[in-house]
């Protein structure tokens, strides 16, 4: 019998690794397309490049990109992700 608070945990810890694993300019791909407010914000299966990395008060992780469609930046969680490519190059800060 599955025990529905240790798959919270895990999902939890998973999204944590993946969170930290990913670096400013690395490119994610959402699972599916991203909508707010009505508007299609991103594409599923389309590379955003990470511009920065959050991590709320309450302990909620997310990434920034800026969308394709609006231009605007846009908040990524971990659990939205299907995959992602490291940068291929040196990632310059400002």
């Amino acid at each position: 019998m599955n025990d529905p608070a240790k798959e919270v945990v895990d999902a939890l810890v998973a999204a944590d690794m993946l969170w930290r694993e990913i670096d400013i300019g690395d490119l994610i791909m959402l699972e599916g397309d991203l909508h707010r407010d009505d508007q299609l914000q991103l594409l599923a299966k389309h590379p955003y490049q990470v511009l920065a990395k959050m991590n709320g008060v309450s302990g909620a992780q997310h990434f920034i990109v800026q969308s394709d469609k609006t231009d605007q930046v846009v908040q990524v969680y971990p659990a939205q992700l299907c995959s992602y490519q490291e940068a291929q190059g040196p990632v310059f800060h400002a």
